[in-house]
């Protein structure tokens, strides 16, 4: 009888066991993209989780993913932290990818955030960058033409606006961007040339004062 009793302890020591190395495989709570930007203090515990499974995932294990691997997979986080109009944490995702593997799409799609962030001259630095990378890719011309613009730089949006519709002939909306750009750079220069002649014809302002009223 004891030695039933032993055996039965057994069976049921060695279930525990296998439930216990079943259940540790789960994960606790959902997490998010591991992204530092915009978290809430209440997500500490999770990212410590995350840092306590890499601590003791096997070597051979996190030695899988190459540079390049990283940074699409960061690549790809961020464009739905951005979906999600996280954009702060899309550009933090962006900027870690780009320490692994420069490209112009990265710096390209950190211009866009910053656009929607309202950080026009970031965007224009960011977008310089990815025409750098890809000087014959029309999104990186496009955006910096969009970014140029909206930091007030007309006639430089034009320009990368036009060299964008010469990589594309094709596109329609680049097309009516730039005519659009084009007609007011044109009212402004006639906007300067008038209160530049009127100035002169008064000879009560100089033109760089004329010139200063009429970008005030």
């Amino acid at each position: 009888m004891h030695k039933a009793q032993d055996t039965d302890e057994r069976t049921a020591t060695n279930r525990d066991l296998l439930q216990l190395a079943w259940s540790s495989g789960l994960p606790r709570k959902a997490k998010r993209p591991h992204c530092v930007a915009f978290c809430d203090p209440d997500d500490d515990e999770l990212e410590d989780d995350d840092e306590r499974n890499l601590r003791h995932a096997p070597a051979a294990v996190l030695a899988l993913e190459s540079a390049a691997d990283a940074s699409l997979r960061k690549q790809a986080e961020g464009k739905l932290l951005a979906e999600a109009g996280r954009f702060g944490a899309a550009l933090a995702c962006w900027d870690a990818a780009l320490e692994l593997q420069p490209s112009g799409e990265l710096h390209e799609m950190r211009a866009q955030a910053f656009l929607a962030m309202g950080r026009y001259f970031e965007a224009v630095q960011a977008a310089e960058a990815a025409v750098c990378v890809r000087p014959d890719w029309w999104p990186a011309h496009l955006t910096l033409g969009r970014a140029r613009f909206n930091f007030g730089e007309i006639e430089l949006a034009a320009r990368a606006l036009a060299r964008a519709a010469a990589l594309e002939p094709q596109s329609q909306e680049i097309q009516d961007e730039l005519a659009e750009v084009q007609e007011l750079g044109a009212k402004l220069r006639m906007r300067v040339e008038t209160a530049v002649a009127k100035a002169r014809s008064l000879g009560n302002a100089s033109e760089q004062e004329a010139h200063q009223c009429i970008a005030e």
